[in-house]
């Protein structure tokens, strides 16, 4: 029974330290999209079906290194990519679930769920190896599907 509450308390203080971390992080870099201030490199601007798309790379390990507070970053994504999706209004779209299929030039695939951000969804990916990738984005929000894919070369 000890060991139990033990590893409830230790589980929620590992859930709790991993949520303020990502917290933090969040805050730390200011990801408003598509504001021309937002960070990162802005690799695609697209239309689809009436919905403006905006695309930032944000570069992982020029920005934090190969650590960060004590934490080994070499196993994770190299790479942050964000998507900021605007209706023709103007109006950004904040309540969509989007994920990522990247294909290396390897034709290793990536499948990346991501997460909510300041108006934007942004998600870890590993872009390691030079050469080509096809980015496919799928993003879906109400009755509505968008459906864009691009070629990107690191």
């Amino acid at each position: 029974m000890r060991k139990s509450i033990l590893f409830i308390l230790m589980a929620g203080f590992f859930v709790l330290v991993s949520t303020t971390f990502a917290a933090e992080e969040m805050k730390s870099h200011d990801m408003q999209m598509p504001d021309t201030e937002s960070p990162g490199k802005l690799i695609r601007d697209a239309a689809v079906d009436g919905y403006h798309l905006s695309y930032r790379l944000i570069d992982l390990q020029a920005q934090v290194g190969t650590s960060h507070q004590g934490m080994d970053m070499k196993g994770m994504g190299t790479h942050h990519l964000m998507l900021g999706i605007q209706d023709a209004n103007e109006k950004t779209i904040d309540s969509a679930k989007v994920g990522y299929l990247i294909i290396g030039p390897d034709g290793v695939e990536q499948k990346v769920m991501t997460m909510g951000m300041s108006g934007a969804y942004g998600g870890d990916i590993n872009l390691s190896q030079p050469g080509e990738y096809t980015i496919k984005c799928k993003a879906v929000f109400g009755e509505q599907k968008l459906l864009d894919d691009f070629k990107y070369t690191l």
